[in-house]
C-alpha cells in the first residue's frame, strides 16, 4: 500500500534510513546518475532535470502504490513508521494529504505540533514540511507540485504548503495526525529570516492567499518574531520585501 518516494541528487543514498518494512523505496535521483547496486525494494529513476516540486511530481506519475510519503535522503525512517502511516489512512479513508509529526536526532519535536489531530486549513497548511506528509494518490486527482516553487526552482521555498492548499481549494480533504513517523536534524533552511526569506515568503502567500496575503503574511511575522518596539525596524523592512514578492 505504501512507497516511501526519497528525492536526492547527484547519487547520494543513505541507505540505513530506511529500515526493513512492508513498503516500497522509490528514488529519484537528479545530476550524477544513481548506480549502487541495491535490494529490489528499491526502484530508482535517474532524472537530469532539476528542482524538488519536479522530483516529486516525478515520483507521482512513477509511484504503483496508493500512499506515498514524501521524504529526503537526509530523513530516517522511524521504526514503526508504516503502522502510524496505516492507522492514519484506515481513519482517514477519504483524506487527499495526511500529515504527521518529525523529530529531532535528540528527540525533540523538529517544530512545534499539537497532540490533537484536526483537518487542516489554508493556514495550517503552511505551517506544513514535504517530509510529514503522506499522499493518497487516488484522491489527489491532477492536483501536482508547482514547479516554480521549492528547491532548484525560480522560488526555493513553499512547494508543499502551495500543495496542500491547491488541495484544501478543490475541496479535498488534508488531516494532521499527531505520531512520528522520520527524524531530520534540527536545522531547517526555512528557519532564516531575511529579506530574501520574506520577498520568497510573499510569492508563496500570493500563490495561495492572493492579495489578502499581505494581512495573513503579517500575521506570520508577528508570530515569529513577537511585536516590540524594537521590532518596529525589522516590520519596515519585513513589509517592503513581503510586499515585493506579492
Amino acid at each position: 500500500m505504501l512507497t516511501i518516494c526519497v528525492s536526492t541528487m547527484n547519487g547520494t543514498l543513505d541507505i540505513k534510513n530506511y529500515p526493513l518494512g512492508d513498503f516500497s523505496i522509490l528514488i529519484i535521483n537528479q545530476g550524477v546518475p544513481l548506480n549502487l547496486p541495491l535490494p529490489s525494494r528499491f526502484k530508482v529513476i535517474n532524472d537530469f532535470g532539476l528542482g524538488l516540486s519536479r522530483s516529486r511530481n516525478l515520483a507521482m506519475r512513477h509511484c504503483q502504490t496508493r500512499y506515498m510519503l514524501l521524504c529526503d535522503n537526509d530523513v530516517r525512517l522511524l521504526p514503526g513508521f508504516e503502522k502510524h502511516i496505516l492507522t492514519a489512512v484506515n481513519i482517514n479513508p477519504g483524506a487527499a494529504a495526511i500529515t504527521f509529526k518529525v523529530k529531532t536526532p535528540s528527540g525533540l519535536d523538529f517544530k512545534a505540533y499539537s497532540d490533537k489531530y484536526f483537518s487542516h486549513n489554508q493556514y495550517t497548511a503552511c505551517k506544513t514540511c514535504s517530509i510529514e506528509i503522506v499522499v493518497d494518490r487516488g484522491q489527489v486527482g491532477a492536483t501536482r507540485l508547482d514547479e516554480r516553487f521549492g528547491l532548484g526552482a525560480t522560488y526555493p521555498v513553499g512547494e508543499e504548503n502551495i500543495f496542500l492548499s491547491d488541495l484544501l481549494s478543490s475541496g479535498k480533504s488534508v488531516i494532521y495526525y499527531p505520531e512520528y513517523i522520520c527524524e531530520h536534524a534540527e536545522f531547517s533552511s526555512g528557519a532564516v529570516l531575511d529579506k530574501n526569506a520574506y520577498f520568497l515568503r510573499g510569492k508563496v502567500f500570493r500563490r495561495i492567499f492572493g492579495r489578502k496575503g499581505i494581512f495573513i503574511g503579517l500575521l506570520f511575522w508577528c508570530k515569529k518574531e513577537r511585536l516590540r518596539l524594537k521590532s518596529l525596524p525589522k516590520l519596515v523592512a519585513f513589509l517592503s520585501s513581503f510586499q515585493k514578492g506579492l
